[in-house]
C-alpha cells in the first residue's frame, strides 16, 4: 500500500504501471480541508472527483461528535469515535460501521453505543457540539440550580426528574452528581445532598446507637 501523495510526487508513474496488471492496488488518501460531514464519502477525498471515480472500492472513515455521556465512557481510554462508510462500483455499499480508536488498536463498537452520533461537520454534530462543550462552572451552576429548584419541600430528586428538566440522560445526570461528588450523591435512583464528612460519622454513630 502506497501514500497517494507519495505516489504523485515521487512515483508518478507508479498507478499507470500497476494499471492492468492481475494485482490489486491499494493506495491511501486524505480528505480536504474544512469540514467533511456535509459530504459524501466519496466526495471527502481532496483534490479533484477523480480520485473519487477511479477506484473500484473506496473505504472512507471520519471522526463522529460525541456526546457527553460517550465523552464520560471514553474518559479512561481516551479513545476516539470513527465512521467508516464505503463507495462500491460494483456491488451494494457496505452498511455503515462504527468504531472506537483507542491508541494503537481500532475496536468495532459491538454495543452501537455510537451508532447514532453524528459525523463531524454536520448540522447536529454543532448541536451536540454546542451543548458538551459547556465549560464545567456552568454545568455545575447548572446542576445545583435544578436541583434547588426541584427539592422544594424534600431533601431528594428522583434521577428522571433531573433529567428531564436538564434535557439530559439520566445517564448524564449520573456522571455530573459523580463530578460533584463532594456536594451531592446518587442515592435509591434519587439525587441528594452530599453530607459533610463529620455529620456521616455523627449519623452513623447515632443509627448504630438505634440499631443496639
Amino acid at each position: 500500500m502506497m501514500p497517494l501523495t507519495f505516489a504523485d510526487v515521487g512515483e508518478q508513474n507508479v498507478i499507470k504501471r500497476i494499471s492492468g496488471k492481475p494485482e490489486a492496488a491499494i493506495y491511501c488518501h486524505h480528505h480536504s480541508k474544512g469540514a467533511q460531514g456535509m459530504k459524501k464519502a466519496m466526495d471527502r477525498a481532496s483534490g479533484s472527483g477523480v480520485f473519487a471515480r477511479d477506484p473500484d472500492a473506496q473505504l472512507d472513515i471520519i471522526e463522529l461528535e460525541m456526546t457527553e455521556e460517550v465523552q464520560c465512557h471514553a474518559a479512561e481510554t481516551k479513545g476516539t469515535a470513527w465512521r467508516l462508510e464505503t463507495s462500491l462500483r460494483e456491488f451494494p455499499n457496505i452498511v455503515p460501521m462504527e468504531f472506537w480508536f483507542e491508541y494503537p488498536l481500532h475496536r468495532v463498537d459491538k454495543w452501537e453505543e455510537l451508532k447514532k452520533l453524528p459525523a463531524q461537520g454536520t448540522f447536529e454534530a454543532g448541536k451536540v457540539k454546542n451543548k458538551c462543550h459547556k465549560t464545567s462552572k456552568d454545568a455545575n451552576e447548572e446542576f445545583r440550580y435544578a436541583y434547588e429548584l426541584q427539592c422544594i419541600d424534600r431533601k431528594e430528586v428522583p434521577i428522571e426528574e433531573m433529567a428531564e428538566y436538564l434535557g439530559l440522560k439520566p445517564e448524564t445526570v449520573r456522571s455530573r452528581a459523580y463530578k460533584l461528588k463532594d456536594e451531592f450523591k446518587i442515592c435509591k435512583n434519587c439525587v441528594v445532598r452530599a453530607m459533610p464528612q463529620e455529620n456521616q460519622k455523627t449519623m452513623t454513630e447515632e443509627d448504630k446507637e438505634q440499631n443496639q
